[in-house]
């Protein structure tokens, strides 16, 4: 029975490194973006210097006009750079 709670131990060790491990890994891909919520025909982008973000992952759509930074994965979409939003928050000035 000893060897059993052994196993089971590294086991637990094991997957909670790998999870740890799968968390540090998935934040590098992470990117901020500072910028106005606009409300396109499109749908809804991050307004920025650098262009427009499509947003995906998050109704913005009440944020329309206000300054945000907003954390999320950024990908190429068909018509542009693309943010899957993981968390936002409203700047004020």
């Amino acid at each position: 029975m000893n060897q059993r709670k052994k196993m089971t131990r590294i086991i637990l060790f094991a997957l909670v490194i790998s999870f740890i491990a799968g968390m540090a890994m998935a934040g590098e891909d992470m990117s901020t973006i500072t910028g106005t919520i606009e409300v396109t025909d499109a749908g809804v982008v991050i307004k920025t210097d650098e262009g427009n973000f499509a947003v995906t992952g998050a109704d913005l759509v009440t944020l329309a006009g206000k300054k945000v930074e907003a954390v999320g994965k950024v990908s190429e979409g068909d018509s542009g750079k693309v943010l899957n939003v993981v968390s936002i928050k409203e700047i004020k000035e």
